[in-house]
């Protein structure tokens, strides 16, 4: 009888354990950085701390208690990043279960998600750095008001004014959407109907030079897989497409313009203000499938337009480097980063910032999702940011550990130390 109730009593808390995760009642702690930006010598990070755990005969996790971070740092001074950074918050805190897949990707594939997203506020960073948040004006109200949040010692919410709602958002991954590299605007076409909007204030722009261009883009045909960019001034649309696009049962490696064929390696378009038609550009090097991007963004500096590339990727074996080539006329930029800096790699497209007075480029890196081992028992992620100044032709390194701010508690990962919003 004691040998029976033994064995009951083991197999119970082998079922506990499996239910309630590896690492007790609370199970494994998660660490997602949600949005980097660079408002002075201070490099902003939003980024949101989760528990993660599988359920008894649950073929995939879950995501619980997910709570939103403001960390800030100050790169103009060395030292620990305790010293210099304040980690702020939690900016939302959503107890709700949801999929882990939603959780890190954003997709809706039940109800848990529906209402993990409808309890989580939309909080952003503008293009100036600044904390933005958009919510409904009450409870059940329709309305949408805007605020951002004042940086004093005890921070506090301020109301902006009230939000605009943009076009509904189409599917995911869809090529209707084009965001400036700030994310100062946004330009869609829904419905079929192009419209710019500011995106943080939803306030509507009439530009009809700008709502003809990419409504005639998303019309070539076999001009889908594309990657599409509209620099800040507003004077530049740029669209290349990738090597091969898979539609509908077919594979393409032309687009046609104009009663002509080109080849989708080797051309991309460009709408250039106040022109209706767009002008036909030889991209840098051509592309094959599988190789880098030889145009990786459009930047306009001092209203030139350049195309941005880069090298030594993380399953890439080319050596590291950033180019910028110019449209028509300017002068050429070439830089190799530090070749010890893996986090250059793990730079994303989005993830770069133009920076004035003087003319920077800052590229935002992070090992995030390429965390090393005792990820989970540990929190170690890290923000590295290089910023490239063109005038001097030089790039500098700065690193912020954000993961050393945090320590991992009862399958959560916690501030050290935090500062409240009131």
């Amino acid at each position: 009888m004691q040998r029976c109730s033994r064995t009951a009593t083991l197999f119970l808390a082998f079922c506990a354990a499996t239910i309630l995760g590896c690492d007790g009642a609370s199970g494994s702690p998660e660490f997602r950085i949600r949005s980097v930006r660079m408002a002075g010598d201070e490099l902003r990070v939003i980024l949101e701390t989760a528990s993660r755990h599988q359920p008894f005969m649950s073929h995939s996790s879950k995501a619980s208690n997910a709570k939103g971070w403001l960390i800030t740092v100050d790169l103009s001074k060395d030292g620990p990043i305790e010293s210099r950074a304040r980690v702020i918050g939690p900016l939302w805190d959503v107890p709700n279960e949801r999929s882990s897949l939603s959780f890190d990707a954003g997709p809706i594939f039940t109800k848990e998600d529906a209402a993990a997203r409808q309890a989580t506020p939309f909080i952003d960073l503008a293009w100036d750095g600044a904390v933005v948040r958009i919510r409904a004006e009450g409870n059940g109200a329709r309305a949408m008001v805007r605020e951002h949040l004042v940086l004093d010692a005890k921070p506090y919410w301020k109301k902006d004014g009230p939000f605009l709602p943009l076009p509904p958002p189409g599917p995911p991954m869809n090529e209707e959407t084009v965001t400036t590299l700030s994310g100062r605007y946004h330009l869609q076409l829904s419905g079929g109907k192009t419209t710019l909007h500011e995106r943080l204030t939803g306030k509507r722009i009439d530009d009809p030079w700008l709502e003809a261009a990419f409504t005639a883009c998303r019309s070539i045909e076999h001009f889908e897989n594309v990657r599409t960019w509209l620099t800040d001034d507003l004077k530049y649309l740029v669209s290349t497409p990738e090597a091969i696009l898979n539609s509908r049962g077919g594979l393409y490696e032309t687009f046609t313009l104009g009663g002509k064929t080109y080849n989708r390696g080797e051309y991309a378009l460009v709408w250039q203000r106040p022109r209706p038609e767009p002008i036909l550009v030889k991209k840098p090097r051509k592309e094959t499938m599988g190789t880098p991007a030889a145009m990786a963004a459009g930047l306009s500096l001092d209203g030139r337009l350049y195309f941005q590339s880069r090298t030594g990727g993380v399953f890439s074996n080319e050596a590291p480097s950033a180019t910028l080539v110019p449209f028509s006329d300017g002068p050429r930029y070439e830089i190799a980063p530090p070749l010890d800096r893996s986090e250059w790699g793990l730079v994303m497209p989005d993830r770069i910032q133009l920076l004035e007075k003087p003319t920077r480029i800052a590229f935002f890196g992070t090992n995030d999702f390429m965390s090393p081992k005792a990820r989970h028992r540990v929190p170690d992620e890290a923000v590295t940011v290089f910023i490239w100044d063109l005038a001097k032709g030089k790039m500098s390194v700065h690193d912020a550990p954000t993961g050393q701010l945090f320590r991992s508690d009862r399958g959560e990962y916690v501030p050290k130390q935090a500062t409240k919003i009131e």
